[in-house]
């Protein structure tokens, strides 16, 4: 029982503790007031510490807490956690990735080598790993202290290095010594200097040759060859006298004398040959152009022959250099292009023949021979009687090689009736050109009953292989009468 009563004590205890009522109001009637965190229904509500939050935070940084019966509790701030190298103050001391083992924030930089003299700092950054990189990067590093006002290898001292100042070796024409670099610059080298140069066997300038002065001709004592060893002369020493100059005596030397004319061959005027002016040594012999055999006699050549006039044999009969050049040319020439090439006319059942011509010219450089002819038809008497049928052409074309060389030929077809026979002909290709195979070839036409059946066409006559031949050929050009037939004509065959 007194246990029980302790219960209800307690209870009536709390219900006064959380009922807001004043000793104004009627007993146990409650005035609402702004909610605080006190464990009491301030507003009446029937609910104690409802909604309640405040801001909060701790040495990781700031949150939120809730009011529970009273207390504030549960601070939504991040706790301290064990430091990691990840950028980031994990312990919240205040200080990113200082962890055991780690030297840098990762990410960060500081400076690194010099700014001394020349130097200009350089950044070191921190790696992915909270440790410095060891590699400087950027600025200016330290080098080798050169001459030139300023401190290269960033020791504090300009122009020296331990302290000491740069020195190097120098020279003159003299000899050499040391130099000291004072303020950028390389002075006070300790070489000897060059002086004045006087006749006395001594370089006195410096400038490797001795006496060689104002005036000066030659080193005092010197010698030099004189005169000429050339055939039968010899040579012989001249002296440098006190006053350096030449003295103008040869001695010793052998002069030239009169060359004779004898047949020893020897060169008595020294100039490098013997026997000049006499043409020949007697009994010497001389071959002219043309195989004359020649001898020599009291030093002089007979007179040859007249040279052989060159003809077309395949030899140099005028002895030029150049076999078979200079012959008359044949009676088309210069028929090397379109426009060159002459008209001949022939009726069908005609043979024209172009005898004795060649592909040469005269300074033997390429040839081309061109030829143009028309063809007229003679009659359609035969398509009176014979309506039906179909007129027929074929044209027969030869031409015969000059000796030991071989030509060809191509026929070009013009339009007749056209005025620009010569540019159809210059603008011919391989498809409208047909060409000869074996010195030959044979074109077909058909013709039309009751039509002029007339035809223009030119002939290039080429060398098969590279070279000219003064040889004449024989170019012919046969065209039968046409025939009638019932099956349609054979047109000419395709241009290559």
């Amino acid at each position: 029982m007194r246990n029980l009563n302790v219960i209800l004590s307690i209870a009536l205890c709390s219900f006064i503790l959380t009922t807001a009522c004043d000793d104004s109001s009627p007993s146990g009637t409650c005035v609402p007031t702004e909610e605080i965190c006190d464990g009491i229904d301030n507003d009446c509500d029937g609910v104690i510490d409802q909604d309640l939050t405040r801001a909060c935070s701790n040495a990781c940084g700031a949150g939120t807490e809730i009011c529970s019966y009273g207390e504030w509790r549960n601070c939504s701030a991040a706790n301290p956690a064990a430091e990691v190298c990840d950028g980031v103050d994990n312990d919240c001391d205040g200080t990113i990735d200082n962890g055991t083992g780690m030297q840098c924030a990762r990410g960060s930089s500081r400076d690194c080598g010099s700014d001394e003299g020349a130097c200009v700092f350089g950044t070191e950054l921190c790696t992915e790993t909270c440790q410095w990189s060891g590699q400087c990067l950027g600025g200016t590093p330290a080098s080798s202290e050169i001459c030139d006002g300023v401190d290269n290898d960033c020791d504090g001292v300009v122009d020296g290095t331990g302290g000491v100042q740069l020195s190097r070796n120098c020279a003159t024409a003299c000899g050499s010594g040391t130099e000291l670099c004072v303020s950028g610059q390389w002075m006070n080298c300790t070489a000897p200097q060059p002086g004045v140069e006087v006749c006395d066997g001594v370089d006195n300038d410096c400038d490797g040759t001795i006496d060689n002065g104002a005036n000066m001709e030659c080193p005092r004592g010197d010698t030099r060859v004189c005169g000429s060893d050339v055939g039968e002369c010899q040579t012989g020493t001249e002296l440098c006298d006190n006053t350096c100059h030449w003295s103008g005596n040869c001695l010793g030397e052998v002069l030239p004398t009169n060359e004779v004319c004898d047949g020893a061959n020897k060169d008595e005027d020294c100039d490098g040959s013997h026997n000049e002016g006499c043409a020949c040594t007697n009994g010497q012999t001389l071959t002219c152009c043309g195989g004359t055999v020649v001898t020599c006699a009291g030093g002089t050549w007979p007179a040859c022959p007249a040279a052989p006039v060159e003809t077309c044999d395949g030899v140099d009969n005028n002895c030029d250099g150049m076999i078979d050049n200079g012959l008359t040319l044949d009676i088309d020439e210069p028929n090397d292009q379109c426009h060159q090439a002459r008209l001949s006319t022939m009726e069908e059942g005609d043979t024209l023949t172009f005898g004795s011509r060649t592909i040469y010219k005269a300074d033997l450089s390429a040839d081309l021979d061109y030829f143009q002819i028309e063809l007229r038809e003679v009659s359609d008497l035969m398509c009176i009687f014979n309506p039906n049928l179909n007129e027929c052409y074929s044209y027969f074309f030869t031409v015969t090689d000059p000796q030991g060389f071989n030509v060809e030929f191509d026929v070009i077809v013009v339009d007749l009736a056209a005025t620009d026979h010569v540019a159809q002909c210059n603008a011919a290709t391989p498809s409208t050109v047909y060409r000869s195979v074996n010195n030959a070839l044979e074109l077909n036409y058909a013709g039309r009953c009751g039509d002029d059946d007339d035809w223009r066409f030119y002939i290039k006559v080429r060398a098969a292989t590279t070279g000219v031949s003064c040889r004449p050929y024989t170019l012919t050009v046969n065209v039968p009468y046409a025939y009638l037939q019932e099956e349609e004509c054979v047109d000419y065959p395709t241009a290559d």
